[in-house]
């Protein structure tokens, strides 16, 4: 006999407002997912992305490493004007000397032919060719003042070149690669500073590089004696070394 009264409905209620419950954590928890998956993935590197301070930092101090202690001589101006490589941005890496003067400080023993220069107003323009990545400009430049200093080595010469300071102003865009590995990197990619891209932002650093060389450098005048006064200025064009 049926009664008016059953459990079936309750029941019935009770699982559905479980499964509505169990419906909406599930569906919070997607959504969480989802937003969380987009935080991660919004922090790491997308092509176009402006690079930091900090980045900017780590390129300044690379760039600083490996250009102290370098003397940057004639030799390696002469080199790339004999290759008919004028002083420009066509050039993959060139140094001009804007100013020099030097000052005899005093001479050595009578007859030894050796005096003891000071150089003085030092200015170096560094060109670099666009398309160049930072990595490989400072390894360009690392490379040819090495070069032309083993060069006046093996030549017995002294080099007449003593940098203390010098600005480098690199114009560049920052793009991201894929590695082999599937890893994504930056890449820090030098430009002409007339270089215009709709997608791309040109940064720039400038750097003012402090080398550190001896306060002193050692020449050998031509045969022909050369008289100065210990006040004298002098300009490397007068003095020769023997050939």
């Amino acid at each position: 006999m049926k009664t008016g009264f059953s459990l079936q409905k309750p029941v019935n209620k009770l699982l559905q407002k479980q499964i509505s419950v169990k419906s909406l954590i599930a569906i919070i928890l997607i959504i969480c997912a989802v937003f969380f998956g987009y935080y991660l993935h919004s922090g790491r590197p997308k092509p176009g992305d402006l690079i930091t301070p900090t980045q900017l930092f780590v390129i300044e101090s690379a760039l600083q490493k490996d250009l102290d202690r370098s003397v940057i001589s004639p030799a390696l101006i002469d080199k790339f004007r004999s290759r008919g490589i004028t002083l420009s941005s066509q050039a993959t890496i060139s140094v001009e000397q804007k100013k020099h003067r030097w000052i005899l400080l005093n001479r050595e023993e009578e007859g030894s032919g050796i005096y003891v220069l000071q150089k003085r107003e030092d200015e170096i323009q560094v060109y670099i060719q666009p398309g160049l990545g930072i990595k490989e400009l400072i390894r360009l430049v690392k490379k040819e003042l090495q070069d032309s200093e083993l060069e006046l080595e093996r030549k017995h010469e002294a080099a007449l070149f003593n940098i203390k300071t010098f600005d480098l102003e690199i114009s560049f865009v920052v793009r991201v690669a894929y590695t082999q590995k599937g890893m994504l990197e930056y890449q820090f990619i030098t430009v002409d500073s007339e270089f215009e891209s709709g997608s791309e932002k040109i940064q720039r650093i400038q750097l003012h590089m402090e080398v550190v060389q001896p306060e002193t450098v050692r020449i050998k005048p031509s045969a022909t004696p050369l008289k100065y006064r210990p006040d004298e200025i002098v300009s490397p064009d007068t003095i020769r070394t023997p050939q």
